[in-house]
């Protein structure tokens, strides 16, 4: 005899679990990012709420796993960028495990240094932190991002260049030091 009860349940569980969104310690960092930067009065994070992250702004999320793998405040379709500013670049961005794509060219950091925490998020394919206001030396540890295929770090006050001391360890195809007019990754990104 069949138990109606527990296909129910079955149910239940399966659109509940579907309408967490993403991990609650990723949306947590995100959170915690969001709370470091300032939003500029005709810009922001407004979509940044709830527990359906992977639906927010900016944000891409593994269909099957749920994890953060897209992180995208950089420009949108008509060129335009987010109105953000930060103090700091949160390094609860390190809970974000599975980030292979990372965007902040919308952000404007006030002119600090690029953290170290940088080079452990190993996962990252694309980091573009092009006009993002960072200056000062380029950490070292974004030589140990054995997967980074492209780099953009242009338009920032950066004075130091760790591809001359420390090589990739694996090809980075494009690696941007000037403006570039017109940069295409190749890579799914989700206009703001």
């Amino acid at each position: 005899m069949r138990k109606p009860w527990l296909l129910f349940l079955l149910l239940i569980f399966a659109t509940a679990n579907f309408c967490l969104g993403c991990l609650e310690e990723e949306r947590q960092a995100l959170l915690q990012f969001k709370h470091s930067l300032a939003p500029k009065p005709s810009g922001g994070l407004s979509s940044w709420k709830g527990n359906k992250c992977c639906e927010w702004q900016g944000i891409g999320c593994d269909n099957a796993t749920k994890h953060v793998t897209m992180l995208d405040l950089g420009s949108n379709i008509s060129g335009s960028y987010m109105q953000l500013e930060g103090n700091e670049l949160n390094s609860n961005l390190v809970e974000l495990t599975h980030l292979s794509y990372m965007d902040l060219s919308g952000v404007h950091f006030r002119s600090i240094p690029i953290p170290d925490f940088i080079g452990s998020m190993t996962q990252l394919r694309y980091l573009y932190l092009y006009f993002a206001g960072f200056s000062g030396i380029i950490p070292h540890g974004i030589g140990n991002l054995s997967n980074l295929r492209e780099l953009d770090l242009s338009g920032n006050q950066l004075t130091d260049s760790f591809i001359d001391r420390k090589p990739l360890t694996t090809p980075v195809s494009r690696f941007i030091k000037k403006p570039i007019t017109n940069p295409s990754s190749g890579y799914h990104r989700t206009p703001f």
